[in-house]
């Protein structure tokens, strides 16, 4: 049994316990929301978003967006992120995240029907040639 310790009341009839044991204990379901907030904040654009938004072209003049840092004057195409001045940019430039996020754009997209086929969905060699291949023994 949890044994807690005695210490001075603030007030007449008040008492505190040092080890506590007042405040309920969290359960998985207490920090649901505390998590999913977390998840959220981090959310990026997927490396997919990012390939389309590079095979477009740059527009020369970006318009100035408030609600972006920065105006949205200085952004980094790759990363999906918008920088408050060219410095900072150019500093991200030479970092190491958006030098990992680099090298993860230079692999192709994977299709949907790669991702078909992976999930057992798509075609298989095997059974569209079955009868090639029986005949073949």
């Amino acid at each position: 049994m949890h044994q807690s310790i005695l210490t001075k009341s603030l007030y007449p009839g008040q008492i505190q316990y040092m080890a506590g044991g007042y405040r309920r204990s969290r359960t998985h379901k207490g920090r649901k929301a505390f998590s999913k907030s977390c998840r959220t904040r981090k959310r990026v654009k997927d490396l997919d978003q990012v390939q389309e938004d590079l095979a477009k072209p740059l527009p020369t003049q970006v318009e100035f967006d408030e609600d972006l840092p920065g105006g949205g004057q200085y952004p980094c195409v790759p990363c999906a992120r918008h920088f408050q001045s060219e410095a900072d940019l150019a500093t991200h430039l030479h970092s190491k995240p958006h030098k990992k996020r680099l090298k993860l754009l230079k692999e192709p997209a994977y299709t949907h029907a790669e991702a078909e086929a992976a999930g057992g969905m798509g075609s298989d060699f095997y059974t569209k040639n079955k009868h090639l291949l029986l005949a073949a023994k």
